[in-house]
């Protein structure tokens, strides 16, 4: 009997010593437990309760451009002429003209401004533009187009400046009255303003006077009058003036940059698989194209014929990108 009392009081004493470690696994079990739940503190819903979906609601389809050359999408070309009243009816007989050939539309629309062609060029409305060698260099640097073609007016492709004296032989060192035929001449006054501030002079502080002659004719006989000893024309302007009274105290000092005519631009923004089809249309049609610009023709130019004018602009501190705009 005493041995079955200590067996168990020694059962007893061996279930003692396990009860703490066993309740100590029980509390971080339940621990673990409730830090695996705590990510989701709600009850699950014992059903599902239906829930309402709206129907999509189809897109409205996107709108398609017409194909170019379309009734709807001509190609276009803007063409900068002095009267576009004056030559209305025969631009409309060329483009029915390319239309017919191209098979496709073509409309030729007449501008009188060249910031309107240009526009049209570089907002990718234009196939073709005509534009001023400035506006040229100004669209240029933006890579809207590339010059094709430039007008030929008076057998020649540009316009050249001189600086004419009487007794004077650094225009950049000249300080007194300077004759021009106005403010908008080109190479009387815009070509010969860029030279004079890339050589550090600024017309409008540095000269003491500047007068608008009229044409180049007055400029050369107000400089032969000493009326001013200093002034811009044309190159040769001196020669087709009669009676002059000091033909021999007049030099040319120098011939200026020269500038290019219009230059007809093909685009480089628009479908480019046109572009051969519009440049054979344009080479079988140039005369006519020329006469609608007020020239004799069209001659083939790259833009390499620009880079003295580039060179120019640079010199004068000039961006060309402001060009034209």
């Amino acid at each position: 009997m005493s041995i079955m009392r200590n067996t168990h009081e020694e059962g007893s004493i061996i279930s003692n010593k396990r009860r703490p470690r066993l309740i100590s696994l029980s509390l971080a079990l339940l621990i673990l437990l409730a830090g695996c739940g705590r990510g989701n503190t709600n009850a699950a819903p014992t059903r599902t309760l239906p829930t309402s979906v709206p129907a999509p609601t189809p897109l409205a389809p996107l709108p398609t451009v017409p194909p170019m050359g379309s009734q709807q999408n001509p190609i276009l070309l803007t063409i900068v002429v002095p009267n576009t009243s004056a030559v209305g009816d025969s631009a409309q007989a060329l483009s029915q003209a390319m239309s017919s050939e191209a098979g496709l539309t073509v409309e030729i629309r007449l501008v009188e401004a060249y910031h309107d062609s240009y526009k049209a060029l570089c907002d990718r409305a234009a196939t073709l533009a005509t534009l001023d060698a400035f506006s040229y260099l100004g669209e240029s640097e933006q890579k809207c187009g590339e010059a094709a073609y430039v007008l030929q007016q008076n057998r020649s492709t540009q316009t050249q400046g001189q600086f004419l004296a009487r007794d004077v032989f650094l225009p950049q060192s000249y300080r007194g009255v300077f004759c021009r035929p106005d403010g908008e001449s080109l190479n009387g006054w815009i070509i010969p303003t860029l030279t004079l501030r890339g050589r550090g002079v600024d017309p409008f502080t540095d000269l003491y006077s500047i007068i608008d002659a009229g044409s180049d004719e007055e400029v050369v006989r107000m400089i032969d009058a000493g009326a001013c000893t200093l002034g811009a024309t044309s190159v040769g302007a001196e020669q087709q003036v009669n009676g002059l009274e000091h033909p021999e105290r007049l030099h040319v000092l120098e011939q200026l940059t020269p500038v290019p005519n219009d230059v007809v631009v093909l685009s480089l923004l628009v479908d480019q698989s046109f572009l051969p089809r519009i440049s054979d249309l344009i080479a079988d049609h140039t005369e006519e194209l020329a006469n609608l610009m007020g020239g004799e023709a069209l001659v083939p130019i790259t833009d390499d014929q620009f880079t003295d004018l580039r060179t120019l602009l640079s010199k004068a501190g000039v961006n060309p990108a402001a060009m034209g705009q």
